[in-house]
């Protein structure tokens, strides 16, 4: 798929920065943080921009937190092309670059930084004032739009983050990432059939932990839905349309655990959530991706089951 090498993009992957089933996502390589006392990244209002797509999960993450939080209103987002293409992402007809008329997400990278070495990754956050990137770790995006933006009129009330099980929720969150987030992407890249096995014995049995929990609760960290739901939720609305038929080969579909479907629904119906969800982007995205054909009946069968 290639990658940026010292500012600049080549098809040519180093041994150590090559996706595979041991690697599954790397240090971004961006690490600022947004904060009232940071004396280059302020916390103002119409400032920051999300760079995000439909398919990438890490991406719909942010897109929830910036939807729960409230900040629709005060930092934009542009999405990108739901297919990746042979430089990865690119932007779109309908909405292409307004920051540095860049035709793919690498070149806000080298942009950033002109000695930049590592793959290239969404979800961006980006400065608008300094023409740079702030950041592209989903899970430090959440954590800025729970505290940077957090003394204003214009955010709500919810909190991304369980304030009297915080240290439940940090060992649910770190095994949601590992085990389900990652684990589901070590089904497909795994090199081996016996290695593509054992990814998919260790994720079946992580959903069905995950799905025990849910017996007695209904959400995995009480009666409030949290980040390490959240990071479920964008694996599980994916889960029957393309992993169960693109990822794995054991035929597993969210009907087959007690639990999660009744679960799925509860998420699909907080709040606005559902209207974060594009079936027809994401589903063109992964199909086209991976060089396999779309099939729009799946999506409107899948989508009647939701409501």
């Amino acid at each position: 798929m290639g990658l940026i090498l010292e500012g600049k993009w080549t098809d040519n992957e180093p041994e150590e920065l090559k996706r595979n089933s041991k690697n599954i996502r790397f240090s971004g390589g961006f690490n600022n943080s947004i904060s009232k006392n940071d004396l280059n990244f302020k916390p103002d209002f119409g400032r920051y921009l999300l760079y995000v797509n439909h398919t990438c999960p890490w991406s719909h993450l942010v897109i929830i937190a910036r939807l729960l939080k409230n900040l629709e209103s005060s930092i934009g987002i542009i999405y990108l092309d739901s297919v990746m293409g042979p430089r990865s992402w690119r932007f779109s007809e309908k909405a292409p670059d307004t920051e540095i008329n860049a035709n793919h997400i690498y070149e806000l990278y080298i942009h950033s930084n002109n000695k930049y070495t590592g793959r290239v990754t969404i979800p961006i956050l980006w400065d608008t004032f300094g023409k740079t990137i702030v950041n592209n770790n989903s899970s430090d995006i959440l954590h800025m739009f729970e505290t940077a933006f957090s003394q204003t009129d214009k955010q709500n009330s919810y909190s991304l983050y369980s304030t009297i099980r915080r240290s439940q929720e940090k060992k649910l969150d770190e095994f949601v990432s590992a085990r389900i987030n990652d684990g589901i992407y070590q089904c497909l890249l795994s090199e081996t059939p016996p290695k593509k096995k054992v990814a998919e014995r260790n994720f079946t049995k992580a959903m069905y932990k995950l799905d025990s929990i849910l017996e007695d609760q209904k959400y995995l960290v009480g009666n409030i839905p949290t980040v390490p739901d959240w990071k479920f939720f964008v694996t599980l609305v994916r889960f029957d349309l393309v992993y169960s038929k693109l990822f794995l080969t054991n035929g597993y579909l969210l009907e087959d655990f007690k639990n999660i479907p009744s679960y799925l629904k509860r998420l699909l119906n907080y709040d606005q959530i559902s209207r974060t969800i594009n079936f027809h982007e994401m589903v063109r995205g992964y199909y086209r991706t991976l060089g396999k054909t779309e099939n729009f009946e799946e999506i409107i069968n899948f989508m009647d089951r939701m409501n």
